[in-house]
């Protein structure tokens, strides 16, 4: 992303939206869309969504007319230092501490390790974990039928419901 799209840093529910539009099924409806987070969102929010995603060249139109992902993938620089993408983080930490009690364990990951290492060490974790995030995003994007959008900090959860016709 270019320092002037940090918008979409804006609110947290943007990158998941923009997620959306990358499946089958998805439908260009505020309503639909509120309906599939968890907790639903406010349709009025998820229009001004679409619009500012659209603004930011984050979400186009197809020659069909349908709205798609600009870019299959997208990724900010590893030390980006924002202010809007620290609150974006921040925003998800706190969405992966109440997934604790509010999805199913089989549907999230929470998980820590407390290790001792050196800053050599940690260096080379971190590295790690930069590679880590480039791969899952290779694997992401080969994905040709995704139906629901996931966050992954070190926590993984989901923020949206079940694919309709899936929910008890």
């Amino acid at each position: 992303l270019k320092q002037a799209q940090y918008g979409y840093y804006s609110q947290w529910y943007f990158i998941p939206i923009r997620e959306m539009a990358s499946f089958p099924e998805f439908r260009e409806d505020p309503e639909w869309i509120a309906a599939r987070f968890s907790p639903p969102l406010n349709p009025i929010d998820v229009s001004r969504a679409l619009v500012d995603l659209q603004t930011l060249g984050l979400l186009k139109r197809d020659d069909g007319g349908r709205l798609v992902q600009s870019h299959e993938s997208l990724f900010t620089p590893d030390e980006v230092t924002s202010a809007l993408v620290a609150g974006y983080h921040r925003d998800m930490m706190k969405r992966a501490s109440d997934s604790i009690d509010t999805i199913a364990r089989e549907r999230r990951e929470i998980s820590a390790v407390c290790i001792p290492v050196s800053a050599e060490s940690a260096l080379k974790i971190k590295a790690m974990i930069q590679k880590f995030r480039q791969d899952l995003l290779a694997i992401a994007s080969e994905d040709r039928a995704p139906d629901q959008v996931y966050q992954l900090n070190f926590q993984l959860f989901p923020l949206t419901g079940e694919p309709e016709g899936n929910a008890e």
